[in-house]
């Protein structure tokens, strides 16, 4: 039996994250709700702790109050895209597999979670555009942010303490007066945020664009080849490679049509190359390692 399947990443909300199947389009349009969250992050208490609230929070929202059928599946590194992308990718597949349809809400959790899900649910798309209508990506954005308030609450307990600091000079007073006017000037001169963290070794993550469709047989298996015994050192080694996996001859017209293929594959952004003395060195792209991951 088809079900209408919502695939939800669980961040720090709640409202933007049940709203839409209590009492939005979906309601009463969907049968069973799929929760994605990150294992705790023994650094970070106070984080793993809100974000496991959230999560029971919803659970019990949509199991006890709403009646739907709740599974729940956490990822150990929201920041790790490609792991991300191959998990969003087999999560959808395996539900168009059996037959529903999905729902992915990208409302939460960080922008790395929502990419990945959202350019799997493309891909997918680009790839069967007969699952158009079986999948479909959407947004929820907030009413309002509540950092608003929190900066307001603060401003607030700050002219209080500064009115108390008047009548004494209490050095405990002026310290939280101090602490907290200077978080208060973070947040207004910097954002809500502070610093950048290392992510494999750099301070950005990139998000490859989805694959393309129709590759054909010859462009599977060069791929194929490359994520096992890649990168090669030009593309004769590419053809000699693929001759001995098919027991077949390495001749003039086996290696044009890999050459020929190599570079439809370089032209669609599946294979890059690069230049080593008077060879080509050929290697995957992510989005060549991404599509492997995803269909091998």
């Amino acid at each position: 039996m088809s079900e209408s399947v919502h695939v939800i990443p669980v961040g720090f909300d709640f409202e933007r994250l049940i709203q839409p199947i209590s009492q939005g389009a979906f309601q009463g349009q969907t049968d069973r709700v799929l929760l994605i969250n990150s294992t705790s992050n023994p650094e970070n208490n106070r984080r793993a702790e809100l974000a496991n609230s959230m999560v029971e929070e919803l659970n019990d929202a949509f199991d006890r109050i709403l009646g739907l059928d709740v599974t729940h599946v956490t990822v150990d590194d929201i920041h790790d895209y490609e792991s991300l992308y191959v998990f969003a990718y087999e999560t959808i597949a395996n539900e168009i597999d059996d037959g529903h349809t999905v729902y992915l809400n990208i409302s939460s959790m960080p922008r790395t979670v929502a990419f990945a899900f959202a350019t799997a649910g493309a891909a997918h798309i680009i790839e069967e555009p007969a699952q158009r209508n079986r999948i479909h990506t959407y947004y929820v954005s907030p009413e309002k942010y509540m950092v608003i308030d929190m900066i307001e609450e603060l401003e607030t307990e700050i002219a209080f303490l500064e009115d108390r600091l008047e009548e004494t000079s209490d050095p405990e007073l002026r310290e939280r007066r101090d602490q907290l006017d200077d978080l208060v000037s973070d947040v207004m001169n910097r954002g809500v945020t502070r610093g950048t963290k290392q992510l494999n070794g750099d301070q950005h993550v990139e998000f490859p664009p989805p694959p393309m469709a129709n590759l054909n047989e010859t462009e599977k298996k060069i791929l194929t080849y490359l994520s096992r015994d890649g990168p090669v050192n030009s593309i004769s080694s590419v053809g000699r490679g693929l001759a001995e996996s098919d027991g077949t001859e390495f001749n003039d017209s086996f290696r044009s049509r890999v050459q020929y293929n190599v570079e439809r594959l370089t032209e669609k952004g599946y294979v890059h190359r690069d230049e080593a003395g008077n060879s080509h060195r050929v290697a995957l792209s992510k989005m060549g390692d991404l599509w492997v991951r995803t269909h091998q």
